[in-house]
Protein backbone atom coordinates (compact mmCIF):
# COMPACT_ATOMS: atom_id res chain seq x y z
CA UNK A 1 0.00 0.00 0.00
CA UNK A 2 2.08 3.07 -0.87
CA UNK A 3 -0.07 5.68 0.77
CA UNK A 4 0.55 4.05 3.95
CA UNK A 5 4.49 3.98 3.86
CA UNK A 6 4.45 8.13 2.41
CA UNK A 7 4.92 11.24 4.51
CA UNK A 8 2.40 14.09 4.18
CA UNK A 9 3.04 17.56 3.76
CA UNK A 10 3.10 18.22 7.19
CA UNK A 11 4.85 15.43 7.95
CA UNK A 12 7.78 15.62 5.48
CA UNK A 13 8.20 18.99 6.77
CA UNK A 14 8.44 18.12 10.55
CA UNK A 15 10.96 15.27 9.49
CA UNK A 16 12.64 18.37 7.51
CA UNK A 17 13.08 20.40 10.94
CA UNK A 18 14.33 17.29 12.69
CA UNK A 19 16.97 17.17 10.21
CA UNK A 20 18.66 20.22 10.78
CA UNK A 21 18.31 20.19 13.94
CA UNK A 22 20.19 17.08 14.25
CA UNK A 23 22.53 18.29 11.34
CA UNK A 24 22.94 21.50 12.47
CA UNK A 25 21.82 23.11 15.76
CA UNK A 26 22.94 19.90 18.01
CA UNK A 27 26.53 20.15 16.59
CA UNK A 28 26.59 23.75 16.96
CA UNK A 29 27.00 24.27 13.02
CA UNK A 30 23.48 26.89 13.51
CA UNK A 31 22.38 29.08 16.50
CA UNK A 32 18.31 28.60 15.81
CA UNK A 33 15.92 26.70 13.60
CA UNK A 34 15.97 29.43 11.02
CA UNK A 35 19.54 29.28 10.45
CA UNK A 36 19.80 25.33 10.88
CA UNK A 37 16.72 25.42 7.61
CA UNK A 38 18.81 27.83 5.66
CA UNK A 39 21.40 25.57 5.88
CA UNK A 40 19.44 22.27 4.71
CA UNK A 41 17.73 23.96 2.29
CA UNK A 42 20.02 25.93 0.63
CA UNK A 43 22.82 24.66 1.26
CA UNK A 44 22.09 20.68 1.39
CA UNK A 45 18.55 20.23 -0.90
CA UNK A 46 19.69 22.78 -3.60
CA UNK A 47 23.18 20.81 -4.46
CA UNK A 48 21.11 17.75 -4.43
CA UNK A 49 18.04 19.53 -6.72
CA UNK A 50 19.77 21.92 -9.33
CA UNK A 51 23.39 19.72 -9.53
CA UNK A 52 24.67 17.24 -11.94
CA UNK A 53 22.46 14.63 -12.17
CA UNK A 54 19.54 16.54 -11.13
CA UNK A 55 16.16 15.26 -9.17
CA UNK A 56 14.28 18.94 -9.80
CA UNK A 57 13.78 18.53 -13.39
CA UNK A 58 12.83 14.85 -12.85
CA UNK A 59 10.38 14.89 -9.77
CA UNK A 60 9.36 18.69 -9.55
CA UNK A 61 7.34 19.03 -12.66
CA UNK A 62 4.72 22.20 -13.07
CA UNK A 63 1.64 20.17 -14.05
CA UNK A 64 0.87 23.60 -16.57
CA UNK A 65 3.39 23.03 -19.80
CA UNK A 66 1.94 19.56 -19.87
CA UNK A 67 -1.07 20.03 -19.79
CA UNK A 68 -0.90 22.91 -22.59
CA UNK A 69 0.74 21.34 -24.45
CA UNK A 70 -0.91 17.60 -24.94
CA UNK A 71 -4.54 18.10 -22.74
CA UNK A 72 -5.82 21.35 -24.10
CA UNK A 73 -5.67 20.62 -27.63
CA UNK A 74 -8.33 20.22 -29.45
CA UNK A 75 -7.72 16.72 -31.05
CA UNK A 76 -7.41 15.44 -27.64
CA UNK A 77 -10.24 16.77 -26.27
CA UNK A 78 -12.23 15.01 -29.20
CA UNK A 79 -10.68 11.52 -28.48
CA UNK A 80 -11.85 12.06 -24.86
CA UNK A 81 -15.23 13.80 -25.58
CA UNK A 82 -15.76 10.64 -28.21
CA UNK A 83 -14.54 7.93 -25.52
CA UNK A 84 -16.12 9.54 -21.75
CA UNK A 85 -19.13 6.88 -21.47
CA UNK A 86 -16.82 4.48 -21.27
CA UNK A 87 -13.50 6.26 -19.69
CA UNK A 88 -16.41 7.51 -16.81
CA UNK A 89 -17.01 3.73 -16.86
CA UNK A 90 -13.45 2.72 -16.21
CA UNK A 91 -13.18 4.83 -13.86
CA UNK A 92 -15.64 4.32 -11.98
CA UNK A 93 -15.11 0.29 -12.20
CA UNK A 94 -11.76 1.09 -10.82
CA UNK A 95 -12.90 2.97 -7.91
CA UNK A 96 -15.75 0.81 -7.17
CA UNK A 97 -12.22 -2.16 -6.38
CA UNK A 98 -11.77 -0.84 -3.20
CA UNK A 99 -12.95 2.17 -1.07
CA UNK A 100 -12.42 4.65 -3.31
CA UNK A 101 -15.88 3.89 -4.45
CA UNK A 102 -17.82 5.98 -1.68
CA UNK A 103 -15.17 9.32 -3.07
CA UNK A 104 -15.93 9.02 -6.16
CA UNK A 105 -11.76 9.35 -6.60
CA UNK A 106 -8.81 6.99 -7.72
CA UNK A 107 -6.34 6.10 -5.07
CA UNK A 108 -2.75 6.09 -5.73
CA UNK A 109 -2.91 1.96 -4.93
CA UNK A 110 -6.40 1.71 -7.51
CA UNK A 111 -4.39 3.51 -10.03
CA UNK A 112 -1.12 1.05 -9.91
CA UNK A 113 -3.67 -1.65 -9.58
CA UNK A 114 -5.17 -0.52 -12.75
CA UNK A 115 -2.13 -0.44 -14.83
CA UNK A 116 -1.19 -3.98 -13.13
CA UNK A 117 -4.16 -5.34 -13.96
CA UNK A 118 -3.82 -4.39 -17.71
CA UNK A 119 -0.31 -5.38 -17.99
CA UNK A 120 1.07 -1.97 -18.89
CA UNK A 121 4.61 -2.66 -16.81
CA UNK A 122 5.56 -5.37 -19.87
CA UNK A 123 7.49 -3.24 -21.68
CA UNK A 124 9.61 -0.05 -21.25
CA UNK A 125 7.35 1.81 -19.06
CA UNK A 126 8.11 1.42 -15.10
CA UNK A 127 6.14 1.22 -12.27
CA UNK A 128 8.07 4.55 -10.97
CA UNK A 129 6.32 5.97 -14.16
CA UNK A 130 2.89 4.77 -13.88
CA UNK A 131 3.30 6.42 -10.20
CA UNK A 132 4.41 9.77 -11.41
CA UNK A 133 2.07 9.96 -13.85
CA UNK A 134 -0.48 9.80 -11.42
CA UNK A 135 1.19 12.19 -8.66
CA UNK A 136 1.64 14.93 -11.43
CA UNK A 137 -2.04 14.84 -12.58
CA UNK A 138 -2.98 15.30 -8.99
CA UNK A 139 -4.54 19.44 -8.12
CA UNK A 140 -3.26 21.31 -5.68
CA UNK A 141 -4.80 20.72 -2.00
CA UNK A 142 -4.58 24.20 0.14
CA UNK A 143 -4.79 22.08 3.36
CA UNK A 144 -4.02 18.43 3.39
CA UNK A 145 -4.66 18.24 7.09
CA UNK A 146 -8.31 18.06 6.72
CA UNK A 147 -10.07 14.55 5.81
CA UNK A 148 -11.42 16.35 2.87
CA UNK A 149 -8.18 18.05 2.18
CA UNK A 150 -6.04 14.48 2.64
CA UNK A 151 -8.42 12.74 -0.01
CA UNK A 152 -7.57 15.68 -2.71
CA UNK A 153 -4.06 15.72 -1.96
CA UNK A 154 -3.59 11.63 -2.19
CA UNK A 155 -6.61 11.05 -4.86
CA UNK A 156 -7.69 11.89 -8.57
CA UNK A 157 -10.84 12.65 -9.42
CA UNK A 158 -11.91 11.96 -12.61
CA UNK A 159 -10.29 15.04 -14.45
CA UNK A 160 -6.80 13.84 -13.01
CA UNK A 161 -7.38 10.03 -14.01
CA UNK A 162 -7.82 11.36 -17.50
CA UNK A 163 -4.61 13.54 -16.93
CA UNK A 164 -2.81 10.84 -16.02
CA UNK A 165 -4.24 8.59 -19.17
CA UNK A 166 -2.61 11.07 -21.27
CA UNK A 167 0.89 11.71 -19.02
CA UNK A 168 0.75 7.57 -19.68
CA UNK A 169 0.06 7.75 -23.81
CA UNK A 170 2.94 9.96 -23.91
CA UNK A 171 5.26 8.04 -21.79
CA UNK A 172 4.07 4.97 -24.31
CA UNK A 173 4.58 6.26 -27.69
Amino acid sequence: DLTRNAFSRVEFFVALLNIAVSRYILVGHASNLQEAMLYLLVGDLESVLNGEGALKAKVFVDPAPFREEFCYKYPVTLVFLQRLTALRRVFHIICRASDSASLKMLSVDDWMNFLRGINLFTGELTEREGTLCFSWSRSVCEDETTKRGYINDTCLPFEGFLEALARLAVLTT
